[in-house]
């Protein structure tokens, strides 16, 4: 499995420091934006994410907290989890499943699935049901052993390549299930994850103007990990006042996404901010 210390490069101080020098107006916009965000208390830090929220609701809802919050991620949404509760409380026998998502897909309604698991039929979710039923023993290990970094137990579970358990949904139910301390321990993502990405990366360009591929993906990650050491040297370099800490990588995935979609409503323009 790969390891976090080869995700990102060992980016110099002198080296990004010169960078944002270069960047100037880019990196000025991005804080001044992130910082109006922040205090309008906008969702922005990892922190903040409504459905780390509502996972922590479903480990008290289900037989074991990693099943909830498995069970939770399948449908992305606490109304469907609940539904889904009644039927699979707990990891059911292997020659219940199809009867058990049979019950449940006839008492499903609208509202059940949500965020990126919506798709004609309640299809998506039910299918990453059934493969987290098929698979509850990968499932438990990788989020519930002893061993292993964020990294690590992300990649073990993109290994499995089961239906409907790719990459955001994965990324997803390590991120939950880590900030919630199943483990036994909080654990936290060690890089953006840039590569392979489309929300984060696309806004790491939008700040950086660097185009993310496989050959650079870890120089960029390094690029925000010397961001998040010398946080207050660039919020001094781009005059604009910051209260509190910086962006761990977590935060960088989330907010890089946010930055780069459509605006909201009621949300800061970053064009005012240019």
């Amino acid at each position: 499995m790969t390891s976090p210390k080869v995700l990102a490069e060992d980016v110099t101080e002198e080296l990004f420091m010169n960078l944002v020098a270069q960047l100037g107006e880019a990196v000025a916009q991005f804080l001044g934006w992130a910082a109006a965000c922040l205090a309008e208390d906008r969702p922005l830090r990892l922190r903040d994410r409504e459905d780390l929220a509502e996972a922590r609701t479903m480990t008290s809802e289900f037989d074991k907290p990693w099943w909830g919050i498995v069970v939770y991620t399948c449908f992305g949404a606490v109304q469907g989890a609940r539904r889904a509760g009644s039927l699979f409380g707990t990891v059911p026998p292997p020659g219940e499943v199809e009867d058990r998502l049979a019950r449940l897909r006839s008492i499903m309604v609208s509202g059940d699935v949500g965020r990126h698991r919506i798709q004609p039929g309640h299809k998506g979710a039910l299918t990453a049901l059934r493969s987290a039923c098929d698979n509850a023993e990968s499932f438990r290990s990788i989020l519930c052993g002893d061993e292993g970094g964020f990294d690590q137990r992300y990649t073990g579970l993109l290994g499995l390549g089961i239906p409907q358990w790719r990459r955001t949904t994965c990324f997803d139910l390590m991120l939950r299930t880590g900030w919630l301390g199943v483990p036994g321990r909080r654990i936290e993502p060690e890089v953006a994850y840039l590569r392979g990405s489309q929300g984060p990366r696309a806004g790491f360009e939008q700040v950086f103007g660097i185009t993310v591929s496989r050959s650079n993906a870890a120089y960029c990650e390094g690029l925000l990990q010397a961001w998040s050491r010398n946080w207050d040297d660039v919020s001094r370099f781009a005059n604009v006042r910051w209260d509190g800490d910086g962006f761990t990588p977590g935060d960088f995935e989330n907010v890089l996404c946010i930055y780069q979609e459509p605006l909201k409503p009621g949300w800061p323009n970053p064009a005012a901010f240019a």
